[in-house]
C-alpha cells in the first residue's frame, strides 16, 4: 500500500491496466491450452481421414465436417465462415494485450512527466532552500510510475507474441484443412455446395 500510495494518481489507471491484463493473459491461457489444443488434434485426425473420439470441446466447424462426411455433402460456404468464427474466438482478447503493452508505458511515462513537474513546482516554490527530502515525493511518482508501466508492458507483449503465433499456425491449419477436405469430398464424387 505503501508504494501505491508513493505512485501518485497515475498509479490506479496502471493498476486497473494490469488487472486487465493479467485476466486477458489467463483467459488466452486457459483457452489455448484446453480449447485450441484439442481443437488442433482435432484436425490432425480429421485431415489423416481417421475417425474422432467423442469429447468436448469440438468446434463448430469440426462438427460440420463429421456431419458432412457421414451424408457426403458439404456447405462450403457455412464452412468457411465457421472457420472464419473459430479463428475470431482465438484471436479474443489478442488486440486489447497489443493496446495494453503500449499504453502501459506510455502511461507510466505520463506519471513520471507530472511527477518532475510536481519537484520543479516544489523546487520553484522552496527557491534556495531546497533540502532533497522536500523532492522526495514527486521523483518517487516518477519512478513508480515507469517501473510499473514497464512491468505490465513486458509480460503483455510477450503474451501476445506467444498467443499471436499460436493464431497464425492455427489459421494456416484450419483453412488448409477446409481446402483438402473440400478437394477430397470434390475427388471422391460427392456434393459440395
Amino acid at each position: 500500500m505503501f508504494l501505491i500510495e508513493k505512485g501518485g494518481f497515475f498509479i490506479w489507471p496502471l493498476l486497473a491496466v494490469a488487472v486487465w491484463a493479467l485476466y486477458l493473459v489467463l483467459e488466452r491461457a486457459y483457452f489455448y491450452a484446453f480449447v485450441l489444443h484439442p481443437q488442433r488434434r482435432h484436425l490432425a485426425l480429421i485431415k489423416g481421414g481417421e475417425t474422432l473420439p467423442d469429447e468436448p470441446g469440438r468446434s463448430r466447424l469440426l462438427k460440420l465436417l463429421i456431419e458432412a462426411r457421414a451424408e457426403k455433402r458439404l456447405a462450403a460456404d457455412l464452412a468457411e465462415q465457421l472457420a472464419e468464427r473459430d479463428v475470431q474466438d482465438a484471436e479474443y482478447g489478442l488486440p486489447s494485450l497489443s493496446v495494453i503493452a503500449q499504453a502501459a508505458p506510455l502511461l507510466g511515462l505520463l506519471g513520471t512527466v507530472t511527477g518532475l513537474i510536481r519537484v520543479f513546482i516544489r523546487m520553484e516554490a522552496l527557491s534556495s532552500m531546497v533540502n532533497p527530502s522536500d523532492l522526495a515525493g514527486g521523483i518517487w511518482e516518477a519512478l513508480l510510475t515507469t517501473a510499473v508501466g514497464l512491468v505490465i508492458a513486458i509480460p503483455a507483449l510477450i503474451a501476445f507474441g506467444y498467443f499471436g503465433s499460436s493464431l497464425q499456425r492455427y489459421e494456416r491449419e484450419l483453412y488448409l484443412l477446409l481446402t483438402r477436405v473440400i478437394d477430397d469430398f470434390r475427388r471422391r464424387g460427392w456434393e459440395v455446395v
